[in-house]
C-alpha cells in the first residue's frame, strides 16, 4: 500500500512532461533518503565519465563527481520536474560544478597518461573536425576554450545529449543553443588550424 506522500508523487509523475523512471525517483528523494541512494549507484559512472572526459585526471574527476552529488543531495527539495528531467538537472549541476572548478582552480592537471582512453573514438571525433585530426588533438585544442563552448561541445558530442536536454542542461533557448553550438565548433576548428602539431 502506497504512503499518501507516494501516491501524490506518483500520481504527479505521471502528468510530467518527462516521466521516466529517474525523474520519478528524484520527486521520491525528496522525502526518502533511499530513493536518493538509486539514483546515485544509478548515475555515478555517468556523471564521472562526463566530469573526467573534461578534466582528464581521475582523482579531480572523483573530487567533483563527489562534490556534483553532495549538491544535488542538498538541493534535491528544490528539483521541479516539470521544469525537467533528473537527468539535465544532474548535468546542470556537474556543469555547474565544471565552471566553479576552473574559476577557482590555479594549476589544473589537464591530461592524464591515460586520459586518451576516455575520449571518443575517432569516428565520434569526425563529427566535429576532419578525418585529419585525432582525439588527443581535439581535447588539447578543447583546453584554450571557454568553458561554455567547452560544455556544448562535450554535451553534444561525448554524452550524446539531446538538442531539448542541452537547453535545460545550460538552461538556453533553442536558438541561443544553436548559435552557442556555432560558435563552440567554428571556434575549435580555429584552434585546430592554429595549432596544427598540438
Amino acid at each position: 500500500m502506497l504512503h499518501t506522500s507516494e501516491g501524490a508523487a506518483m500520481a504527479m509523475t505521471d502528468a510530467l512532461p518527462h516521466r521516466d523512471e529517474d525523474t520519478a525517483l528524484a520527486i521520491r528523494a525528496k522525502t526518502e533518503r533511499e530513493a536518493f541512494g538509486m539514483l546515485f549507484d544509478r548515475w555515478l559512472p555517468k556523471i564521472y565519465g562526463y566530469i573526467y572526459r573534461r578534466i582528464g585526471h581521475r582523482e579531480t574527476a572523483e573530487d567533483l563527481a563527489s562534490r556534483a552529488f553532495e549538491k544535488a543531495y542538498g538541493a534535491i527539495r528544490s528539483f521541479d520536474a516539470k521544469k525537467g528531467s533528473w537527468s539535465s538537472w544532474m548535468y546542470r549541476i556537474a556543469t555547474n560544478v565544471l565552471y566553479d572548478h576552473y574559476r577557482s582552480a590555479k594549476d589544473v592537471v589537464l591530461l592524464e597518461e591515460d586520459a586518451a582512453e576516455a575520449l571518443p573514438s575517432k569516428e565520434d571525433l569526425n563529427l566535429l573536425v576532419d578525418r585529419g585530426f585525432d582525439a588527443v588533438r581535439v581535447r588539447a585544442a578543447m583546453e584554450g576554450m571557454p568553458e561554455r563552448y567547452k560544455s556544448a561541445i562535450a554535451l553534444r558530442f561525448f554524452e550524446e545529449r539531446t538538442t531539448e536536454e542541452m537547453m535545460e542542461i545550460l538552461e538556453v533557448k533553442r536558438g541561443t543553443l544553436a548559435v552557442l553550438m556555432h560558435r563552440s565548433l567554428r571556434a575549435l576548428g580555429r584552434r585546430l588550424v592554429e595549432r596544427p602539431d598540438a
